[in-house]
């Protein structure tokens, strides 16, 4: 059990462990914890990201935790908040 998940303490540090916050608190299921955690990611990434466009491996950061944070929505059933990500182009098909 993740003590940082259940007492909603704020880790502090950089996007990589926020992101580590939000996954270990996704896969414990608290929801809200989970979407700060990869919303703060978010805005720590673009921070640094967009002082250095030539960075790859920010970018891919910032890709693999928006699909996370989309992951999380779909999981949610929160389509509507997964279609104002940026870059995220969500349809959910009902089956046939």
């Amino acid at each position: 059990m993740n003590l940082n998940c259940i007492l909603g303490v704020q880790v502090m540090g950089s996007w990589k462990e926020k992101i580590c916050q939000g996954n270990n608190c996704f896969n414990e299921q608290h929801w809200h914890l989970a979407e700060k955690a990869y919303l703060d990611a978010a805005n720590e990434l673009e921070q640094e990201w967009f002082t250095n466009l030539t960075d790859v491996q920010l970018m891919m950061a910032w890709m693999a935790n928006m699909h996370n944070l989309a992951t999380l929505y779909e999981t949610l059933d929160s389509s509507n908040k997964c279609k104002r990500l940026p870059g995220v182009d969500f349809e959910r098909s009902s089956p046939t």
